[in-house]
C-alpha cells in the first residue's frame, strides 16, 4: 500500500503511475462504445425503418442503463472498489460487442442498455479510485487525465467512422472495434488493488447485511450530507441533459438536417474531439490552482451557448466550430466527478456518487432521449430546435454552481470529511 504523507495525502509511486494508465486505458474504451450511439443512430433508424420519436425512445431507454448503475456503484461501499470495476470493464465490453450482431431495434437497445450500465459503474467507480488513492494535490488533474481518455476514444470512433460504415460491416463494425479492450482484461485483474483508505475503513467497521446496507443509502439525504447530495444531483442532472442531448444527437442532426456527407463527419468530429482534450488539460490545472467551482460555471456557461448556436445555425463552419466548444466543454464531467468523489467520506463515496451521479442525475440523460424526440415533432421534425431548448440546463446550473457548491482544492479527503 503506497504511504501516507503528512496531512492524510499518498505519496505519487510506480503504482499510482500503472493504477492511472490502467484506469484512462478502461475510460477511452468507455468513450469510444458511448460515441458509437450517437454515430449510429442514422443507420439503426433506417435499418429498422424508425424515425426521430421512435430513436429518441430507443436512446432513452439505453440511458436507463446509467441509472441502473447505481446499483454496482452503491454496493462498492460493501464489497470494495476493485471487484466493482473489474466486472464492469468486462461487462460493458462483452455487451458492446454483442450488440454488433442485434436483430432487431429490441435487441439492439437491450444490449445497449447493459453495456450503458456497466459503462457508467466503470467511470464512476473510476473517480473514486483516483480520488482515493492520488494525492491530494493531483486529484483534479489525475480525473482529468482520465476523463480525457474518454475524449481520446471519441476520436478514435470517430476516425473509424467513415470507413466502418462504408465497408461490408456498417454500423455494426463500430461496436466490433469496441471490444478490442477485451485481451487486455487479465491484468487488470493483476495490477489493480483494492484501494488503502477502503481498507482502512472496513477494517475498523462491521460489515451490516446486503439488505440494510442498501437501505442504509438514505443516510446521504439526512443530516450533513442532504446539501451535498441535493446540490452534486443538480449538477450531474443538468450535465446528463446536455450530453445525452447535444452530443448523442448531432450525427443524426447534421445528416438529416444539414445535409452533410458521413466523409464531412468523419473529418469534423475526430478534429474537434482533439482540440475538445485541450479542455481537460485546461480544467484539470484550473481544478488543482484556481478551483473547482471557477472550472464548473464557466463550463457549464459556455455549453449552453456554444449548444444553442450548434444547433440553430445553418452555415457549415459555424456548426463545426459551435460544436468544437460543445466538446471542449465536456471538461465538466471530470470537474463534476472530482467534486462528488470529495464531498462525501470515505465510507460513504461511492453510496454519494451512485445517489447524485446514477440515480438522480442520469435521469436527465434518460430524459434527453426522449425529451429530444418528443419535442422534434413538436418543432416539425427539428431535432436541431429540441437540443437548442435543452441548452438551457447548462446554464440553469451556473448559479447552483456559484451559490451552493463547497470549494475542495487541495484539501485532503480526510479535511474535507471532517469540515
Amino acid at each position: 500500500m503506497p504511504a501516507i504523507a503528512p496531512g492524510g495525502a499518498e505519496e505519487w509511486s510506480p503504482y499510482h503511475r500503472r493504477l492511472l494508465l490502467l484506469v484512462s486505458l478502461a475510460t477511452l474504451f468507455e468513450g469510444f462504445d458511448t460515441l458509437l450511439i450517437s454515430l449510429a443512430l442514422p443507420y439503426l433508424g433506417t435499418e429498422f425503418g424508425v424515425g426521430s420519436d421512435a430513436t429518441g425512445r430507443a436512446v432513452g431507454t439505453i440511458s436507463i442503463g446509467t441509472v441502473l448503475a447505481f446499483v454496482p456503484v452503491r454496493l462498492a461501499d460493501r464489497y470494495g472498489r476493485r471487484p466493482l470495476l473489474l466486472v464492469a470493464v468486462a461487462g460493458y465490453t462483452l455487451a458492446t460487442v454483442a450488440s454488433a450482431g442485434a436483430r432487431s431495434l429490441d435487441q439492439f437497445v437491450a444490449l445497449q442498455l447493459v453495456a450503458r450500465m456497466f459503462m457508467v459503474t466503470e467511470i464512476g467507480l473510476a473517480y473514486v479510485v483516483l480520488s482515493e488513492e492520488m494525492p491530494a494535490r493531483l486529484r483534479g488533474r489525475a480525473n482529468a487525465f482520465m476523463v480525457a481518455f474518454a475524449g481520446l476514444g471519441g476520436i478514435l470512433a470517430s476516425l473509424a467512422f467513415e470507413p466502418v460504415v462504408s465497408s461490408r460491416l456498417g454500423w455494426r463494425g463500430l461496436y466490433l472495434l469496441g471490444g478490442c479492450l477485451l485481451p487486455v482484461l487479465p491484468v487488470y485483474w493483476w495490477q489493480i488493488r483494492e484501494t488503502g483508505r477502503w481498507r482502512r475503513t472496513r477494517a475498523s467497521a462491521v460489515a451490516p447485511s446486503l439488505l440494510r446496507e442498501l437501505r442504509e443509502t438514505r443516510v446521504v439525504f439526512q443530516g450533513p450530507h442532504l446539501r451535498n447530495t441535493l446540490v452534486a444531483s443538480v449538477i450531474w442532472f443538468c450535465i446528463n441533459l446536455w450530453t445525452g442531448s447535444a452530443i448523442f444527437w448531432f450525427t443524426y442532426y447534421a445528416l438529416n438536417e444539414r445535409g452533410w456527407e458521413p466523409a464531412l463527419v468523419g473529418r469534423v468530429l475526430p478534429i474537434g474531439s482533439a482540440i475538445g482534450l485541450v479542455g481537460y488539460a485546461f480544467v484539470g490545472v484550473a481544478m488543482d490552482l484556481i478551483g473547482r467551482r471557477f472550472a464548473a460555471a464557466l463550463c457549464f456557461g459556455v455549453a449552453g451557448l456554444a449548444t444553442a448556436v450548434c444547433f440553430t445555425a445553418e452555415a457549415t463552419w459555424m456548426i463545426a466550430c459551435a460544436y468544437v466548444l460543445v466538446l471542449l466543454m465536456q471538461a465538466v464531467w471530470p470537474v463534476a466527478g472530482t467534486l462528488t468523489s470529495e464531498i462525501f467520506p470515505t465510507g460513504l463515496r461511492a453510496t454519494g456518487n451512485a445517489v447524485t451521479n446514477n440515480l438522480l442525475g442520469r435521469l436527465g440523460m434518460v430524459l434527453s432521449g426522449f425529451a429530444v424526440g418528443g419535442l422534434s415533432v413538436g418543432f416539425a421534425g427539428s431535432v436541431g430546435n429540441a437540443v437548442a431548448l435543452l441548452a438551457l440546463a447548462p446554464l440553469l446550473a451556473v448559479p447552483v454552481v456559484l451559490l451552493f457548491v463547497p470549494e475542495t482544492r487541495g484539501r485532503s479527503l480526510e479535511e474535507i470529511a471532517g469540515a
